[in-house]
């Protein structure tokens, strides 16, 4: 059957003609998601020196593909060297500047020397004159790198686990860490404390800093695919339009459950405004 327009009605058609192609390309083109921000994921498992760690590959790279179909841009590393951790440490915060907001996750090893934080690569080996500067990779020197006044990072650190080179060091201590490292511990007037777990960080506003467990105790690696910890997160990680500390209380009630209560996992919170893992627009009501 053949249709016939009024006027008015021609003039809708051509309106609407002009209107869905420029429709079409904003859709493919300006008007695309980008990507919510930036993550490095980092797993070390097969330690040379020490027992391999089950799960920290496994937590790695699950983390990384959650959050690559989320949309974020990854960079995964299983088992880097010292320098290659730096190296992509740095390599991250260049990509900062281009982006408002950064995941971090790590799991293996990481230590508290003196109240601060390292994290230990897989070729790391104690001496009696090791250097840890050159070693291991300082948490807070890498989170200080990662400061910038108006983004927005959120630090995961499944990296409490049980320590045994905690014993190693302690025992390379009586012999000397380091010629220098000595003397400073000897004009501060104190000696070089192997701490249990990690410490707190001090951090700046717009950082989220999410712990396996609490300051000072040992995380555990878990029986399964996953420790605990990760477990959870990768449960809540992806939910619809949930900020990041809403995750986190879901995160320790599933640990709390899962550990018999021995395992709390923590958080210390600068952030000044909502962090959202997967800031999914709601669908709007068909009209």
């Amino acid at each position: 059957m053949q249709m016939t327009y009024l006027p008015e009605d021609r003039l809708r058609w051509a309106f609407l003609a002009t209107l869905i192609p420029i429709v079409v390309v904003l859709a493919g083109t300006g008007c695309a998601s980008r990507a919510p921000g930036v993550a490095l994921v980092i797993g070390n498992s097969n330690y040379l020196h020490s027992p391999t760690l089950p799960n920290p590959e496994n937590d790695a790279r699950a983390i990384s593909e959650s959050l690559a179909e989320l949309g974020w841009e990854v960079a995964l590393e299983i088992d880097p060297t010292r320098s290659q951790l730096e190296e992509s440490v740095r390599s991250f915060e260049e990509a900062l500047a281009s982006s408002k907001k950064a995941v971090l996750f790590y799991a293996g090893h990481g230590m508290q020397i003196n109240g601060k934080n390292y994290l230990i690569p897989v070729h790391f080996e104690p001496a009696p004159t090791i250097d840890l500067d050159r070693e291991m990779v300082s948490l807070d020197e890498a989170l200080g790198w990662m400061k910038r006044p108006h983004n927005q990072l959120a630090v995961f650190l499944d990296a409490c686990r049980d320590n045994p080179f905690e014993s190693q060091l302690a025992r390379s201590t009586t012999r000397g860490l380091k010629i220098a490292e000595r003397a400073r511990s000897r004009s501060s007037g104190s000696s070089i404390r192997l701490g249990r777990g990690l410490a707190e960080i001090d951090t700046s506003a717009g950082t989220f800093i999410a712990y396996a467990t609490q300051p000072g105790n040992v995380a555990l690696d878990g029986d399964g695919a996953h420790s605990p910890f990760t477990e959870a997160l990768l449960k809540y990680l992806s939910k619809n339009n949930k900020d990041i500390g809403w995750v986190l209380q879901q995160v320790r009630r599933e640990v709390l459950e899962a550990t018999d209560g021995e395992q709390i996992p923590w958080d210390h919170s600068s952030l000044i405004r909502p962090f959202l893992v997967n800031p999914k627009q709601q669908q709007a009501p068909p009209p």
